[in-house]
């Protein structure tokens, strides 16, 4: 302490992980965020009390999403989520969705990470309703047991699998399956053509004439 000048701190705070009921003086979307785990205990409890009043203090739940994406505690993909009210699927199973890899006809990609070990996965979902295509899931829990007996260094390992409850549209169950995550480019921009990879190919054409 300097003299005549006292040394200013944050006040201590007691921290989400374990406060318990104590969740109850937050906004109710950030209470649901940590309480899911779609923004993580654990980054609410490192912010410093200006960070975490500039988010307390924000007027809506739009402005509480844009400054949780500031300070880094929600990805851009969950930031749109989380303003548009599509919390649901967020969070499946052990994990946290962070950002969206591709889709096909019956689901999609994730990237997204162990709540708790904070491992990188990648997290295959089925979105089709089991009512109506019953065929599409069987097909689904089939590629699973099918996956998790595949082992070699070059095919990407199974790690879990599992059912969310009313994660999917009109609060159906999603089933989903846990993979290791390899980052890197997708096979659709390998296989893309590049304009220099065109303009290659039609320079050593064998049906276009060598210029003079």
């Amino acid at each position: 302490m300097s003299a005549g000048h006292p040394v200013i701190s944050d006040p201590p705070q007691t921290p989400v992980s374990q406060a318990g009921s104590g969740l109850g003086f937050l906004p109710p979307l950030l209470r649901r965020l940590l309480t899911t785990g779609i923004v993580p205990a654990a980054g609410w409890d490192k912010l410093t009390y200006a960070a975490r009043a500039a988010i307390l203090g924000a007027p809506t739940d739009e402005a509480i999403a844009e400054r949780l994406t500031e300070a880094g505690l929600l990805t851009a993909y969950q930031s749109v989520r989380v303003k548009a009210g599509e919390l649901a699927g967020l969070s499946l199973g052990n994990y946290r969705v962070l950002d969206k890899i591709g889709a096909g006809g019956m689901g999609v990609v994730f990237r997204a990470e162990h709540h708790r070990l904070r491992q990188p996965v990648a997290v295959k979902a089925l979105l089709v309703s089991p009512e109506k295509n019953r065929k599409a899931l069987d097909r689904f829990f089939q590629e699973v047991q099918a996956v998790t007996r595949l082992k070699h260094p070059h095919i990407v390992a199974a790690i879990d699998a599992g059912e969310e409850p009313g994660a999917g549209p009109e609060g159906r169950p999603v089933p989903y399956l846990v993979m290791e995550y390899v980052p890197g480019r997708n096979l659709d921009t390998w296989s893309r053509p590049t304009a220099r990879s065109r303009s290659s190919r039609r320079a050593f054409s064998p049906t276009r004439s060598p210029t003079p």
